[in-house]
């Protein structure tokens, strides 16, 4: 609640500012920078809410007469339907335009380290980059679409500063995560449940070997890439051109780099901390694996009382289906490109919320038609447990207690559910 507060208030203040901004540069025109004028790019470490687990990036534009924060990652979580478009890939985002004290003030508030990269520029390109800046913020520019991998804050800001140099960034740098998915992982790795629901979100695409310009969404991988950077110039672009271009004769990207914030490190004793916190939440595989067991349980309670429980297979086939109904969405709904060729809807689908309600009809659950069902529904879950191995899509942990829950009772309703005769 603090976080979405704190981020509603600086979305305010932040288009605020820009308003008068505006206003200003309509009346007197966009004033040139200073000649002494520095361009940075600013990263943020991963923050504790789902959205800053990631980091984040901004353009800095410094001189005698301003110091403005140009940040890509505006968004408004009050805004209606915000939750539908997220999921839709819908999601519009804003560049907002503060005073880097501003800026810098909420990432000391949430205890996270900020660095500086000033960028090795010629005056005219710092001012094409701030005429640029200026135009793409004001109110009928600065909403843009928003893509959490191909279009997000680390992207904008590298993109506006390469497209405003004279010659090309060439980054020398290797691939560190051999996937998407993997790439994700790194940064949810301190939180597991999100990661678990990630995973189940996810599809095939995120599995695919990932180009160099793909990892750059990551505002840290951006932050090593730009680090070792340099600028090659056009004429070397040029085939008819037989000058070989070499980093000894390019000129970086970087000037200097500083830090601005540095984030202290969290107490793992302290009580009520956030690091705590975490270290007592119980890990999903495990609370999976314990989940088998009671469904372990409650079968061989049904094969000694040959009773059926009916009310467990209506809440597990129940839950299923609500997860497949999320993850059909997703896939055949949704513009955002990972969440497409899901395998696991193999096993979690959206007609295992009928399974759930056929299941608690005494006369229906015993009708040749269901029994069919059961019998696909239990080769598909085979099949998805064998798929781990084979299927190109990462697999989580959690999933194979989760398919065994869903087989163990597939069979026992197969054995306890004769099929009902004429």
């Amino acid at each position: 609640m603090i976080d979405n507060m704190r981020t509603k208030y600086f979305l305010l203040a932040s288009l605020w500012l820009l308003g008068l901004f505006a206003l200003r540069a309509a009346e007197e025109g966009v004033p040139p920078l200073d000649e002494d004028a520095t361009v940075s790019l600013l990263t943020c470490s991963p923050g504790e809410a789902v959205w800053a687990h990631y980091g984040h990036s901004a353009v800095r534009v410094r001189d005698s007469r301003r110091d403005i924060c140009f940040n890509y990652g505006i968004f408004d979580f009050d805004s209606p339907h915000f939750l539908w478009r997220f999921l839709s890939g819908r999601t519009d985002y804003i560049l907002g335009a503060s005073r880097t004290a501003t800026f810098l003030r909420e990432y000391q508030a949430e205890n996270r380290t900020v660095t500086e990269q000033e960028l090795r520029l010629k005056p005219s390109e710092k001012e094409a980059l701030w005429q640029a800046l200026w135009e793409n913020s004001l109110p009928e520019n600065r909403t843009y679409r928003y893509n959490f991998i191909y279009d997000n804050c680390a992207t904008r800001a590298r993109l506006i500063v390469e497209n405003h140099i004279d010659g090309q960034v060439s980054y020398d740098s290797i691939l560190v995560f051999p996937t998407l998915r993997a790439a994700i992982q790194h940064y949810t790795r301190p939180h597991p449940w999100t990661w678990l629901g990630i995973c189940l979100l996810l599809g095939s695409p995120a599995d695919r070997p990932a180009t160099f310009s793909e990892l750059l969404f990551a505002p840290d991988v951006m932050e090593q890439a730009v680090a070792y950077a340099v600028v090659l110039p056009d004429a070397w672009a040029d085939d008819s051109c037989d000058c070989v271009p070499t980093r000894q004769t390019a000129e970086p990207l970087v000037a200097r780099t500083r830090t601005l914030l540095q984030a202290s490190a969290p107490d793992p004793d302290a009580k009520g901390g956030k690091e705590g916190k975490n270290r007592r939440q119980p890990m999903p595989v495990a609370i999976c694996w314990v989940v088998l067991g009671v469904v372990l349980l409650l079968c061989y309670s049904e094969y000694r009382q040959r009773r059926p429980l009916l009310w467990a297979d209506a809440l597990l086939f129940g839950v299923a289906g609500l997860a497949g109904l999320i993850i059909a969405f997703l896939a055949f709904c949704s513009v955002h490109p990972l969440v497409q060729g899901n395998w696991l809807l193999l096993w979690l689908h959206p007609l295992q919320l009928a399974l759930a309600v056929v299941l608690c009809l005494g006369r229906l659950r015993r009708s040749l038609t269901v029994r069919c069902w059961l019998w696909l529904q239990l080769c598909l879950c085979l099949f998805a447990l064998a798929g781990g191995g084979f299927l190109p899509q990462y697999y989580h942990p959690a999933f194979y207690p989760m398919l065994l829950c869903l087989i163990a009772r597939l069979v026992m309703r197969l054995w306890l559910s004769p099929v009902r005769r004429a």
